[in-house]
């Protein structure tokens, strides 16, 4: 049975935030606290992903970031063999700027203290809208995307790659979604809040009703596809009625490595 996708009270604000948003604000940024991940007053419930199903989905891994007199995570995703999808706000330091890539380490698969296969950052783009053209503090969360490049491809894991977000004709056929991440509650292994139905959309960018906790950041948004899961957002923020995740299918650097428009 079909989930009905509930009509938004307000549209909410996916544009852009402020990294020090007030309590109570519509959206409140992941990148209020570059250092922790998402921060949200929610604690979302999601279920701990099953040992039998690990391998499908040992794309989806830890991005472990030392630096800055700090050691932080978040989540990411294997796109192509070298390539690893996330979060802007979680790649970056103190006055906003990228961390060194090498300080960077994508652990896929991680459970239980092992990882299916890892390596360290070779190169790292953060899409050059992330914070263009705003006053400091401020970020657009439609632009809220990093690929890291990797030292090497990752034999044995299988990429999850990316895809536009499936259009819906009716609003009770809407796509359903899931998300996958590490949280910083449950960071040795991956939890999966599932199924999560769209509430919102706007250019570039999406709302679901799946709460998402810190450590979530960067977390695929996945969409189940005639050709497989696909990656259809990515986790930036959490607003009271769920999260806020871009669509990086758009973004130039991926699209090499997106499906084709269908």
């Amino acid at each position: 049975m079909r989930q009905t996708v509930p009509t938004p009270r307000a549209a909410p604000d996916v544009a852009h935030a402020r990294r020090d948003l007030a309590p109570g604000a519509r959206v409140r940024a992941a990148a209020r606290t570059v250092a922790t991940g998402l921060a949200t007053a929610a604690l979302a419930g999601g279920t701990i992903l099953p040992e039998a199903e690990q391998a499908q989905w040992n794309a989806v891994g830890r991005v472990n970031i030392a630096g800055y007199n700090s050691r932080r995570m978040c989540t990411g995703t294997l796109i192509a063999p070298d390539r690893v999808l996330t979060a802007a706000h979680c790649v970056l330091g103190p006055r906003d700027t990228p961390a060194t890539p090498g300080e960077i380490v994508f652990a896929a698969g991680w459970r239980a203290g092992a990882a299916a296969a890892d390596a360290r950052g070779a190169a790292l783009e953060v899409h050059p809208g992330f914070a263009e053209g705003l006053a400091a503090g401020e970020v657009r969360i439609v632009h809220d995307l990093a690929l890291l490049t990797l030292d090497r491809p990752l034999d044995g894991v299988s990429p999850l790659p990316v895809a536009a977000l499936p259009e819906a004709d009716l609003p009770d056929a809407a796509p359903l979604l899931a998300i996958l991440g590490y949280r910083a509650d449950r960071p040795h292994i991956a939890t999966r809040s599932a199924p999560c139905a769209v509430t919102h959309r706007a250019p570039g960018a999406f709302v679901t009703d799946c709460a998402v906790v810190e450590g979530t950041s960067g977390a695929p948004v996945v969409a189940e596809t005639a050709a497989g899961w696909r990656v259809v957002g990515v986790v930036s923020a959490a607003n009271e009625q769920g999260s806020v995740a871009p669509e990086p299918f758009a973004w130039e650097a991926v699209a090499p490595l997106a499906d084709p428009p269908r």
